[in-house]
């Protein structure tokens, strides 16, 4: 199967990706900044593939239990061929703006306390976005041929461009 023209991944952590699919986590957070318009973080579409990365993921940022998941996350080097297992549905976005408000989803994330805090006091002037995902299993995971065939949501976002093929599967009801 081949994914659709004008549908957008979320990049995110290959252990963030692994919580999201095994129904660990529904939350994503969000910062921006780096490659975005204007430099900050924008929801551009309701319906994302989840699009592992293994930038920036360190096991001693994730709470400890989750730490292992790192091995068991898969994520293609830059430039290759990159495995899609799943897709989200963003059902709400809210924003974080102080450390109560991280406090109260805390439980949700497998990120660490303190890695939470700061990305919250990273660009304090920004909040963190707050993602709530319903997030669905490919039957047979997709692979796309490197980063030139997928528009991204990121925070280090080198991936612009339309994805070619067919559409998102149909959700089907249990």
């Amino acid at each position: 199967m081949d994914v659709a023209a004008g549908n957008w991944a979320l990049k995110e952590w290959a252990v963030i990706v692994h919580a999201l699919l095994e129904g660990e986590q529904i939350l994503d957070v969000r910062k921006g900044g780096l490659r975005e318009d204007g430099r900050h973080f924008s929801v551009q579409a309701n319906r994302l593939w989840l699009y592992p990365t293994a930038e920036h993921q360190k096991p001693e940022l994730l709470k400890e239990p989750y730490r292992h998941w790192i091995d068991l996350a898969h994520a293609a080097p830059v430039g290759e061929p990159i495995t899609l297992e799943g897709w989200a549905d963003v059902v709400k976005v809210a924003t974080v703006t102080s450390e109560e408000e991280l406090d109260a989803i805390a439980s949700k994330l497998i990120w660490t306390s303190d890695y939470a805090a700061s990305r919250l006091g990273w660009k304090h002037r920004d909040p963190l976005w707050v993602l709530a995902l319903r997030v669905h299993r490919l039957d047979e995971p997709v692979t796309v041929d490197g980063v030139a065939n997928l528009k991204t949501l990121s925070v280090f976002d080198a991936v612009y461009g339309a994805v070619r093929g067919a559409p998102f599967p149909e959700r089907k009801e249990k």
